[in-house]
Formats: structure tokens, sequence, C-alpha cells
């Protein structure tokens, strides 16, 4: 029987990136209250982090509500939603084993964490003493929302030992929000493990960061240790609720012991006499076969992806779609200042990323290619894991979530610009308060239908394809008539400012469906 004590360690978001894209993703913005076993040979950190200040910990609202979510325990609450508890099935325990060996073996190199850095893992919030430290693969973390890979975690789980050396603990899988519980019993079982996702957080709004330490009671008002629970509740204290922060996580203490309570325990699985749930074990689909060999398959083969995902991709970084699977902010009049505001954040965009025209001092700054093995790609992106997460909760023109690069005749890359993101809940107001809505549109990827069978990407009817970004299937109803799984939204909101193009705001904005106007 697993433990029932209900204590969790807080993990990172991501990439609700991707660009997550998003997010992935994504996004957004540790200290566990249970034994993680034994510990495992330790490696030295790359460098001491000083320790942040209480101005950089609490910087904005969303970094101090991440930093908050991830140093302390938290009890099962209206802020912490958990999959629900099933009957372990009969092949349950020996999945759940399988995934467990799986992970140790792929990370047992990670004990030495400067292994893990020059794999592309980088940690979370360095300048913050954690109990726990996340160290975050950003391309992992992006194909984790798409498919399962028991080797590739998105994040890797280090604490800190007496020395100051970092010690491996195991690793986080994460996956996205829309996932049901039948899918994310597919990766991990949920007779075994329970995932947990943080839910009903009100925080600070972004300009009201000082706010964040305000109690009421004795007890925070703000937070994933706050009173507030409700969007009413929220918006009667002028703050900024979040219905869930980030999406599915568990975490996997493969170093601890063998014992499934020691590895899986602490996400919640327990199943403690008054949390047997009446039912029948859970009937598992077979997991779909490889796609076909289509352009985009071949593509997402390389990305470790669906093909179904690798056309999305397409799409969005051709970024010329029209119907119903793109929204586009409202177009709004000219308003006095609007022109000086945009011109504003071109001109500090363009000084805050002029040197990143060497594509290797943006490697070295901490952007990362997306998609470095699909090859011919009209716009290359670079994104930068933590300048994505912190966009999602505040603007800073000169500091962008991802550049865009376009390939030469001779193979160099030649900056365009950058892209900037926000989250999928930000509002036309809060968006036209970065960038003038009536000088640039942002959109999303909206009303997707992807196929269950992935084999069946390539159907067509009457000569258009049914799934997909450009695909007939819009809505739900048509979606589920079809045997499809619909997606609502994917990724968040993005712009794209091309400020190498010239001076006309046509140039720069345009490719993103502003008035029409797509740069010549």
């Amino acid at each position: 029987m697993f433990c029932s004590t209900r204590t969790i360690v807080r993990p990172r978001s991501l990439l609700q990136i991707a660009l997550v894209l998003a997010g992935f993703p994504a996004l957004t913005e540790a200290q566990p209250a249970h034994d993680h076993g034994a510990p495992a040979p330790a490696a030295k950190p790359a460098a001491p982090s000083p320790r942040a200040t209480p101005a950089e910990a609490h910087g904005n609202a969303m970094t101090a509500g991440v930093n908050a979510s991830m140093s302390g325990s938290m009890a099962v609450s209206p802020h912490l939603k958990l999959t629900p508890a099933r009957i372990p099935a009969p092949a349950d325990s020996a999945r759940a084993a399988l995934v467990a060996a799986e992970l140790r073996t792929s990370i047992e190199k990670y004990r030495n964490v400067r292994v893990a850095e020059a794999d592309g893992y980088e940690i979370f919030a360095p300048r913050l003493n954690q109990e726990v430290y996340h160290f975050t693969s950003t391309w992992r973390s992006m194909k984790e929302s798409f498919r399962f890979d028991p080797a590739q975690p998105s994040s890797l789980l280090y604490r800190k030992t007496p020395a100051g050396e970092f010690e491996l603990l195991g690793a986080m899988y994460h996956a996205p929000r829309r996932l049901s519980a039948e899918q994310l019993d597919e990766r991990v079982p949920l007779g075994i493990a329970r995932w947990h996702a943080h839910t009903n957080f009100c925080v600070p709004k972004p300009r009201d960061r000082q706010r964040w330490r305000e109690m009421k009671g004795g007890k925070p008002l703000f937070g994933p240790a706050g009173g507030i629970s409700t969007r009413e509740q929220c918006d009667a204290v002028d703050g900024k609720f979040h219905e869930q922060v980030f999406g599915w996580m568990v975490h996997a203490m493969v170093f601890a012991g063998s014992d499934p309570s020691t590895i899986w325990g602490g996400d919640h699985a327990g199943h403690s006499a008054d949390q047997q749930p009446p039912r029948q074990p859970v009937q598992r689909r077979a997991a779909p076969q490889p796609a076909g060999a289509s352009t985009a398959a071949a593509a997402a083969a390389a990305m470790g992806m669906n093909e179904q995902v690798a056309m999305a991709v397409e799409q969005s970084m051709n970024a010329h779609m029209d119907g119903p699977h793109l929204d586009l902010t409202p177009q709004r009049p000219l308003a006095a200042g609007d022109s000086a505001r945009a011109a504003k954040v071109v001109g500090e965009l363009r000084r805050g990323i002029a040197r990143y025209r060497d594509v290797t001092l943006a490697l070295a700054d901490g952007f990362h290619m997306f998609a470095p093995e699909a090859r011919d790609q009209p716009i290359y992106h670079y994104i930068h894991p933590t300048r994505t997460m912190r966009e999602n909760a505040r603007f800073d023109p000169t500091r962008p979530s991802s550049l865009l690069y376009r390939k030469r005749a001779d193979g160099s890359l030649d900056l365009l610009g950058a892209m900037y993101t926000a989250a999928g809940r930000a509002t036309p107001s809060d968006l036209d308060a970065r960038i003038p809505l009536s000088i640039a549109r942002w959109h999303r990827h909206i009303n997707y239908c992807f196929p269950a069978d992935r084999r069946r990407i390539a159907e067509a009817r009457d000569g258009q394809p049914l799934f997909g970004p450009v695909g007939s299937i819009a809505t739900r109803s048509a979606c589920e008539a079809a045997g499809g799984q619909f997606t609502p939204q994917l990724f968040g909101w993005m712009v794209h400012a091309n400020v190498f193009a010239g001076d006309d705001p046509k140039l720069i904005w345009g490719s993103d469906h502003a008035h029409g106007h797509p740069p010549q």
C-alpha cells in the first residue's frame, strides 16, 4: 500500500511552449516533505549560484508564483488537482516497473550534472536556493507534449548535498492539460501513480508585484498557499486568476529504491481504504502505429513527433493561414500614440537582438533551435525557455522569447527578427498593452482535429484534407464524429516582428496578418 501523506515536489512549467511552440508548448512559471531515499553518487554543480535578492526572487507576480509553488509542501486542496484513483489493473505494476527501469537506465549518466547540461538540460531558477532543483530540457519537454518516451524525461530532479554537490533523485514527466485521464494512464498507469496539476491560483497583477506578500488572517492572500481559490474571490482583491498553472506532472524518484510507493508515492499514489474507487480497471486503447511517410511525417519522425503535430508546426511557421483554424485579435482603429508605441518596441527589439545576427551568440545566451533535425524550414525558430515562461507574465521588448532566422543560399542563417508570445488566456486588452492592435494583430491556432490513429492524417474528403491545420473539421462534434481528438487551441498567442525587414510597419508586422499586408 502506498503512503497516504499528501505532499509533493513543486515542478517547473514548460513549455507551454512550443513555440511554444508552446504552451508548450510552455511556461511559464522545491521542496519535498517526504524522504527521497538513499543518496546517489553526487556531481559538483557547474557553478555556484548566488542567492537571489528579495527583489529578484519576487521580480514579478508569475515568477513569484513559480517560486512559491516550488518552495514548500502543499496538501491536497483547491490548489491541487489529482487524476482519479484507480484500482490497479493486472498489468499496471509491470508497466510502471518497465517505465521506471527504462528511466533509471537512461538517466544514469546524468548523475554527473555536467553531462545533463551538455545534453541540453538547464537549471530552473539558478539564483534561488531550493530543496529540489529541476533541470529541464526544452526540446524534450516540447516533444513530451505530443508523445511519451520513458527514456527521455522533460526534467531531471536534483538536490544539493551539504557539500554543495548535485545529487540525482529521478525525473519528472509532464503532459499537456488537454490530455484525458485515459491518455495519462497510457503513459504511467493511474493504478500506480496519480498525476497532479496546480489549480485555482490567484496572483497579483504584474504591476502589483509588491502585493505578493500580502496576508489576511495570518495566511497568505495570493499563490499556491493562499486562501483564494475562485475567480470571484480573486477579482474582488484585484488579482489575476489562473484556473490551472502548467499542465499535468508526475515524478519518478527512481534512485530512491525499487518499491513503487517510494518511486511514485510522492505524487499522491495512495490507495488507502477511504480512497478506493468503486470502479473496474480501466480499458486501454492499443497504442497507435507509426505513421506513413508524408513530408510532414518525415520531419515528425526526425523530431520524435507524429505527423499531425509536424503539420501544425509547419503551418504555424509558414504563418499564412486563414479560416476557422486561425484566431486573430480584433482589428482596432489607430489610436493616438499607437504608432509611437509600436516604433518604440521595434527600436528596443532591434537594439536588444542585433548581436544575435551571429547565431553562435544566441546559442551561448540560451536560445535553442526548434526542430534542428527538420531540414529546409521556411523560418527557423530559436527558443529561449526561461524568457518564454517570463513572457507569459510580463513584456520586455528587448528580451523576446524566440528569434527568427532564415537560411541563406550558402547555408548560413540570416536574422529576420523575433517572436513574442503570450499566454492563451491573455485578453485583447492585455495584448494591446504590449503591442497596439491597430499596428499588429496577434494570432493563435485553434479548432484542430487530429485523428486518434495517426495513419489517418492524410485522409481527404472532396479533395480537401480532413484533419489538421488545413483540415475541413473545425468543431468538436464533427471531430468526434470522425473519430478524432479535438484541440480547441494549439499554443498561445504569437506575434512576429521582422525588424530587420525595413522601417515600414507593414513589413515588420505584416506577416502576422496585420491589415492583410504580408511582407514583400
